[in-house]
């Protein structure tokens, strides 16, 4: 009888501390409740901090591109002309492309007319300006770069910079030294010839005396 009261005992406590399973399965829906609450919330930080990301790296992007643009631009040489080209907006210094605007992209173009892309997610309204200053002897122009960055969410945000090229007058300094040295050529020859003058003078002298 002893033994038959312990095993009742113990029984008793092992279903006194335990769980049934509606509890469990009671709990399992109360958690997927409160998940479901929970989630659009915790979905909505994480969206968030994928935009920020993206954001700040399509800003940086475009900013190590206009610091690009600027120093390419004040490198350039005469004239600077912005055209259309089959759909493509295109930038070109002294006759050869620079920079072109397609399909939403900018891109770099090389010496070998090649193209390196600088910044993608372009607006079309992404341009190249060129605004001449005809009061200016040399005839500078200004030339900007409007970026127009499209966003994963919300507006577009808008970065440009301007630049003026570093006229370079070619030829006008090699006709400079030329003139120059045929200017000395024609005292070494005056020099030359009074050299010549001298001689004779001498030879005469010379020949009197005897």
């Amino acid at each position: 009888m002893s033994d038959l009261r312990l095993g009742r005992l113990f029984s008793a406590l092992n279903n006194r501390f335990g769980f049934t399973l509606i509890e469990m399965i009671l709990v399992m829906v109360l958690l997927g409740i409160a998940s479901l609450m929970v989630a659009p919330f915790v979905g909505h930080i994480f969206s968030n901090l994928l935009q920020g990301r993206d954001l700040s790296h399509r800003e940086n992007q475009s900013i190590m591109a206009l610091e690009r643009f600027v120093r390419d631009i004040r490198e350039a040489s005469i004239p600077i002309e912005k055209s259309t080209e089959d759909g493509k907006k295109v930038l070109r210094a002294k006759g050869d492309k620079i920079y072109v605007i397609d399909s939403g992209t900018l891109f770099f173009v090389d010496q070998d007319d090649n193209e390196h892309v600088m910044v993608r997610n372009l607006a079309g309204d992404s341009e190249f300006i060129v605004t001449s200053i005809p009061s200016n002897p040399e005839s500078y122009s200004i030339v900007t770069l409007k970026l127009k960055i499209l966003t994963s969410s919300g507006g577009p945000f808008e970065l440009s910079a301007s630049a003026i090229p570093r006229y370079v007058l070619e030829g006008s300094g090699s006709n400079g030294n030329g003139a120059g040295d045929d200017g000395d050529d024609g005292d070494d020859g005056d020099d030359g010839d009074d050299g010549d003058g001298k001689g004779k003078g001498k030879g005469d002298d010379k020949g009197k005396g005897n």
